[in-house]
C-alpha cells in the first residue's frame, strides 16, 4: 500500500486551510447544494494534476457551482477545476 500520496494530500491542506468565495453571490442556499468537500476537491485537482495548491476558491461558472484549484507545476499555474457537485475536472493552463 502506497501512503506517499496520502501525505502530500495531508501536507496540502496545512497550507491551505478553507476554500474562499470568489464572489458575493455564494448564498447558504448554494451552500447547502455542495456535495464534494474542500478536502476532496484538493484530491481530485491533485488527481487531474500532479503538483502544488496554491489556491482554492468556490464560484459560480455557467449556472454550477465549481472549485477553481490553482496548482504550481515547474512554475507554471495550472487551473484545475473541480464541480462542486459531481466532482468532474477540468485543466487549463494559465497565462
Amino acid at each position: 500500500m502506497n501512503h506517499g500520496s496520502k501525505w502530500l494530500i495531508l501536507a496540502t491542506f496545512f497550507f491551505i486551510p478553507f476554500a474562499t468565495t470568489a464572489d458575493d453571490d455564494i448564498s447558504q442556499a448554494d451552500l447547502e447544494k455542495v456535495v464534494v468537500s474542500v478536502c476532496q476537491a484538493v484530491e481530485f485537482a491533485l488527481l487531474a494534476q500532479p503538483g502544488t495548491v496554491t489556491s482554492i476558491e468556490l464560484e459560480h461558472d455557467q449556472g454550477a457551482l465549481i472549485y477553481e484549484v490553482e496548482v504550481m507545476v515547474e512554475g507554471k499555474e495550472i487551473e484545475v477545476t473541480v464541480n462542486a457537485q459531481t466532482g468532474e475536472t477540468r485543466t487549463a493552463v494559465d497565462d
